[in-house]
């Protein structure tokens, strides 16, 4: 899993520019200027901020960086020395014995190497996140001081991308990727320190480095006639590249576009307008015969409770192939980011509720609407309404407006349109209902699991060419058949999600309360995932498919009892 670097403990640097031009452009701008004075009796230094020129076009918070207590500074090759007495102007990092020059990098997570000869790492994968209307971009800071003063500059270049959005409907954006054909953009930076003049500047990424940086998003959407700026922090670079810019919706079309640029150099810009027009019928899934096109949300649906209470957090999985399983198989029993998964749940009021666990496996309507979300009760009748849940609080799409606006459960029906009944594409000449495929490499934790599930093409999908094409479409064969079963490695299924191709992992389900766990094993064999449609007083209609059972069963309308936990995966129908 990767890693991403806490938000309270980096530098909060808001950019903000005013540009005219159309086509990548590159100019210089004026060095961002954090002082800070440093009293070498006491061990000190108060960090402040300062703006060189009033025209700049660049600030930092109106002129303040917002320092946070705790935050870890490098100073001379020693990562442990932390913010304190933070105010939002000023700071103190206290404990810093080292003798003048003073060589600082921050924030220290970001920093390696010795004092003489230090490197910084720009990280090719930056989480997007707003304070209010503006952008936070992450990126590292240096200083180096003889005496008391100590100014840090911006070591990074920026990438301004400006979304167009021309389709006519809202483009639900997954994440932006610049790529170069030559240079890295992410990776270590070696530093030059001056102490005559005490600057300090990057150079070229040299090694373990890549040509690529990108910024993910959780939830971001560009209206339709709007425009939007994106900013993205890339490593300098000397030599002249062909720098690729590329959207991504979460329904993985994307577009691209390509301008040569000589070189990026600290503190200056180059700027992009995409004008997206053609996103608008790609991508999508039909899933009625009124032409009614979804979107499917970018992973199955997680949810974590905090209290007794039930005051809890709904998300979308990171990963289309992610899924939590038992007390000890795939996320089960392991920590994700620092945080605990698990499907048990012994009783609504037991200990569970403050344990901080995330499930992915629901009773039927536990949108957290009047049932709470993590509920398990022991009867069928205690769940959902007695109708359908489609348009109503108990849909978890429909109540949860955290994950987004638009988000639904689809109906059985629209299930049985979607594998039986569209005009889906034609793939090595075959009509493409869904292709059953084992994923590789995936590394949950410690853990090395291959993911098992059913690939769904749009309507109107490419087949990347440098791909194996499938053999096995339309067909079930039980997990365990080497021979015949469809396999790819997560490289490999990385391409397939970005020309389109939509997941459902197998992710077993779990029987009532979690003291019962049925196939829900460290690769589960069979795929439950729930519909909004009733189907009696204790039960309702879900897909179920069914892998290793005698005859395996395709079943876009399987009836199932409401206490089993079942996967969920929303949709958005397309405006």
């Amino acid at each position: 899993m990767k890693t991403v670097i806490s938000k309270t403990r980096c530098a909060n640097i808001y950019t903000f520019f005013n540009m005219k031009r159309t086509h990548f452009i590159v100019f210089s701008i004026v060095s961002i200027l954090l002082t800070a004075s440093c009293q070498k009796e006491k061990g000190m230094v108060t960090l402040g901020a300062k703006i060189v020129d009033n025209n700049t076009k660049v600030y930092i918070e109106n002129s303040t960086p917002k320092w946070n207590n705790g935050d870890p500074v490098w100073v001379n090759g020693d990562g442990s020395h932390t913010i304190s007495d933070a105010d939002g102007t000023n700071a103190k990092i206290r404990n810093v014995s080292s003798q003048a020059p003073f060589v600082a990098i921050y924030p220290a997570e970001y920093a390696s190497g010795e004092a003489s000869n230090p490197t910084v790492d720009i990280p090719a994968v930056q989480v997007y996140e707003t304070d209010g209307n503006n952008q936070k971009v992450i990126a590292p800071m240096a200083a180096v001081s003889n005496d008391n003063s100590l100014f840090f500059y911006n070591l990074c270049s920026l990438v301004k991308v400006t979304v167009e959005n021309n389709t006519g409907a809202g483009l639900y954006l997954k994440k932006i990727t610049i790529k170069a054909n030559a240079s890295n953009l992410s990776g270590s930076v070696p530093l030059t320190i001056n102490t005559d003049v005490e600057t300090v500047t990057a150079g070229d990424v040299t090694e373990n480095g890549m040509k690529t940086a990108t910024l993910t998003f959780s939830n971001c959407t560009v209206s339709a006639g709007t425009n939007r700026d994106f900013y993205i922090a890339v490593a300098p670079f000397s030599n002249s590249n062909d720098i690729t810019i590329t959207v991504y919706t979460i329904n993985n079309k994307k577009f691209s576009r390509t301008r040569n640029i000589a070189s990026l150099t600290c503190n200056t810009i180059a700027s992009a307008r995409l004008k997206v027009s053609t996103l608008q019928d790609y991508g999508y899934f039909t899933v009625d015969g009124n032409e009614t096109k979804v979107l499917f949300s970018p992973g199955n649906l997680q949810y974590k409770s905090s209290d007794r209470n039930d005051n809890g957090i709904f998300r979308f999985a990171e990963h289309q192939y992610d899924y939590v399983g038992n007390a000890t198989d795939g996320y089960g029993n392991v920590y994700v980011n620092g945080e605990k998964c698990n499907n048990l749940i012994y009783s609504y009021s037991s200990s569970f509720h403050t344990n901080n666990k995330w499930i992915d496996l629901f009773g039927w309507g536990t949108s957290g609407f009047s049932i709470k979300g993590c509920f398990a009760g022991s009867t069928n009748n205690q769940y959902g309404p007695n109708g359908n849940i489609n348009g109503t609080d108990y849909d978890w799409g429909v109540y949860n407006n955290s994950l987004g606006s638009g988000w639904r459960t689809m109906t059985k029906d629209e299930w049985g349109y979607l594998f039986e009944s569209r005009n889906s594409p034609t793939i090595n000449n075959v009509v493409a209902k869904y292709l059953q495929v084992k994923i590789t490499g995936v590394t949950v934790g410690t853990q090395d699991i291959n993911v098992r599930g059913i690939v769904i093409f749009p309507d109107d999908y490419e087949w990347p060419e440098d791909i194996p094409l499938p053999t096995t479409l339309n067909t079930l064969y039980p997990f365990n058949n080497s021979t015949n079963l469809q396999q790819y490695s997560l490289q490999q299924w990385g391409k397939l999600e970005d020309a389109g191709a939509v997941l459902l992992p197998s992710c077993g389900y779990r029987d009532g309360l979690g003291s019962t766990i049925n196939n829900q094993l460290k690769e589960p064999d069979n795929l439950y995932y729930w519909s909004s449609t009733n189907s009696g007083g204790d039960k309702a209609y879900c897909l179920g498919v069914f892998f290793n059972t005698t005859p395996k069963t395709f079943n876009t309308r399987y009836s199932q009892y409401r206490k089993f936990g079942c996967s969920v995966r929303l949709v958005k129908d397309v405006q």
